[in-house]
């Protein structure tokens, strides 16, 4: 098993071209519903805790990851480990 879930990761200037294109492939209802359940997941988060990205179904993996690229630009208290395997909601202090 690949432990190392980086190429998922959206790049950093992407300036919205993934979101464009998954909108017109699995439509902007899906994508909606999919963007609420991850920030649903996050927001739950507690601080110093993580979500193994071991346990998401491998067909779901991408999206997640992805999805919570997104989230972490306006939530910099949330970060991936440096290969994307886990994501965790920071203790401050």
């Amino acid at each position: 098993m690949d432990d190392d879930f980086k190429q998922y990761r959206l790049p950093d200037d992407d300036n919205g071209s993934w979101i464009l294109s998954t909108i017109s492939r699995i439509g902007l209802d899906e994508f909606t519903e999919q963007e609420s359940k991850v920030t649903a997941a996050l927001d739950k988060l507690k601080p110093g805790k993580f979500y193994d990205l071991h346990d998401l179904p491998e067909e779901k993996r991408e999206m997640f990851i992805r999805l919570s690229c997104l989230y972490i630009r306006s939530h910099p208290e949330v970060a991936f480990s440096n290969d994307y395997s886990r994501i965790e909601k920071l203790k401050t202090v």
